[in-house]
């Protein structure tokens, strides 16, 4: 045994590997890597943003695929480019607050010049630190050496979790795609061609994403209502049978009864983390002028098994920033309501607004993005 441990080609092998992992966290297989991949949407964006060039952006959108098809992001950048500034849409479909914060740590370097924005919230942010082990596949590209470290906090690692060694690993970020690199090297040169190309020719960070179809053919009362319901004919099976389990998996309301969050002492711990770090977001983040937290809305089915007092709990950790100035909390929770548009045109799943409701919410906006933009850039 002890001879195995003296053997000079164990350790240049183990100082060879080290060095390839070193390289790996560093990027060196980024240009590799999938585009069709939890990873390959965050290179997609980190390729437009070099391609637009990152350090003339001025301001940003930051939110999950709530915001992706919940603004209309080609409106809000001629807005700002109205008032002779560059806005970029960074909304990533299965982001949370750990890629927030990679943008906190990523941005400052890369683009500089922004110090506004849009961060985009809705409450079920508020229950969770972390949004599970593919987001980790998500802030992978932009990783640092440091950032497996505060990572943990929001996804543990899990030893029985191949993917959570990426928090510490370049070489397991990337396993399974190396894997299909080599199996089919010929299909991945050919895809990060055309992902290229389509970059090059398509303004991505200013795109809208835009899905029809709505829900006023389905009884959403409850969410017995929804479990019972049969497809309705403007409805396609595998969007049905989404909307189903949904309602299953989403929207079951806990044993005991509705928490009650307006009672302190019941808010969840880390529910009072994700309060903190998101407060923290805006310092990592660097933004100094005005920005806008924006509050899409929700299908009201939601209201049945979300906690008492969630609300509250969202504006009060922007409270801090709003007395300072430099926030404006923008709640469109009851945007259909005051519209007098029924809620179910304007949804296209449980989550996700369609064109009728992307309109209106950018509609409201528009008056918050003078606000945030002044007149005009100095």
């Amino acid at each position: 045994m002890r001879q195995i441990f003296l053997n000079p080609r164990l350790w240049i092998a183990l100082l060879v590997m080290c060095a390839v992992d070193l390289a790996f966290q560093l990027g060196a297989y980024r240009s590799l890597a999938a585009r069709e991949s939890h990873s390959g949407a965050t290179i997609r964006m980190l390729s437009a943003m070099n391609l637009r060039g990152a350090d003339q952006i001025d301001s940003v959108t930051i939110g999950s695929s709530v915001a992706v098809y919940g603004l209309a992001h080609q409106r809000i950048a001629e807005f700002a480019a109205q008032r002779g500034y560059v806005h970029a849409n960074l909304s990533l479909p299965g982001s949370a607050l750990m890629t927030f914060r990679q943008w906190g740590k990523y941005l400052p370097k890369t683009a500089p010049k922004v110090k506004r924005g849009i961060i985009v919230i809705e409450p079920n942010d508020f229950l969770y630190l972390g949004n599970g082990s593919y987001e980790l596949a998500m802030v992978t590209p932009m990783k640092s050496l440091s950032d497996g470290l505060w990572w943990n906090e929001h996804v543990p690692f899990n030893a029985s979790n191949l993917e959570t060694y990426g928090l510490f690993s370049g070489l397991a970020s990337y396993r399974l795609d190396i894997q299909q690199l080599i199996a089919n090297p010929r299909q991945r040169r050919a895809e990060i061609q055309w992902w290229r190309a389509y970059l090059r020719s398509q303004n991505t960070l200013s795109a809208n994403h835009i899905v029809e179809g709505q829900l006023c053919s389905v009884d959403l009362r409850t969410r017995d209502t929804c479990l019972a319901s049969t497809r309705p004919i403007d409805m396609d099976a595998q969007r049905f049978a989404a909307l189903k389990q949904s309602c299953q998996e989403k929207l079951e309301v806990p044993e005991g009864g509705v928490p009650d969050w307006r009672i302190p002492s019941a808010v969840p711990a880390q529910t009072r983390r994700v309060q903190q770090l998101r407060r923290k977001l805006f310092q990592e983040l660097g933004w100094t002028q005005r920005s806008l937290v924006v509050v899409l809305p929700m299908h009201p089915l939601w209201d049945q098994s979300r906690a008492l007092g969630a609300a509250e709990i969202m504006r009060e950790t922007y409270q801090p920033l709003v007395d300072q100035g430099l926030l404006r909390y923008v709640d469109l929770r009851n945007l259909f309501a005051e519209a007098g548009v029924p809620a179910c045109q304007g949804f296209y799943d449980l989550y996700h607004l369609n064109g009728v409701g992307q309109k209106l919410v950018t509609d409201r906006l528009l008056d918050e993005l003078a606000w945030m933009y002044g007149t005009a850039k100095p």
